[in-house]
């Protein structure tokens, strides 16, 4: 019988839990302008960065790669834009920190 209660109990609450997160979600959609919501900026400046020192220094993207432990397509992938997710702009700015560009 313990058990039940406590399995009751524990539906109870995140039933409750799963109700405010609603509600939260609800009042932020309806509260929040778009205009409000800034789009995370661009890395293309840095990216075009990277590549033209890639290029002068003589350095490969598969070094790149071995060098941060990546695999070359992930590298590709984000010098040349495919994927503009959070990692990608880390990765980015890493390679600027790193090589002072």
């Amino acid at each position: 019988m313990g058990t039940l209660k406590t399995l009751i109990s524990y539906t109870l609450s995140l039933y409750e839990s799963i109700k405010m997160s609603t509600m939260f979600i609800t009042f932020l959609l309806t509260h929040i302008k778009t205009s409000e919501v800034k789009a995370m900026p661009s890395t293309m400046p840095g990216r075009e960065l990277v590549k033209k020192f890639l290029q002068k220094n003589d350095i490969k993207s598969t070094d790149l790669a071995k060098m941060y432990g990546m695999t070359k397509q992930e590298v590709s992938d984000y010098l040349s834009g495919r994927k503009t997710n959070p990692a990608a702009n880390q990765f980015i700015l890493k390679v600027i920190r790193d090589f002072k560009i």
